[in-house]
């Protein structure tokens, strides 16, 4: 069952395409990915390109790691209350 929840929730290559199409619904996202990319131009013409690089796979290598702590929490939440449900069946 563990590979079941495994294959549905991190295997899934769907799943990139269908969370780009969903964000380009969402206007607020949109506004906030055109100001970033704004954004990404003013820093790295400022500080130069490399130097700005270097920051930005940083500030990624760390809010990957956040954000995967917060998704397999989150998983294991959803673990639990489907094992419980599992449980009264």
């Amino acid at each position: 069952m563990n590979q079941q929840f495994k294959t549905i929730f991190l295997d899934n290559p769907e799943i990139p395409e269908q969370i780009y199409r969903f964000c380009q619904g969402i206007p607020e996202y949109v506004q906030a990915r055109e100001e970033y990319y704004a954004l990404v131009q003013e820093l790295e013409a400022a500080m130069g390109r490399q130097w700005y690089f270097t920051f930005e796979a940083r500030l990624n290598q760390y809010w990957a790691w956040e954000n995967r702590a917060h998704y397999l929490f989150g998983l294991n939440l959803r673990r639990e209350i489907l094992e419980g449900f599992q449980g009264q069946g």
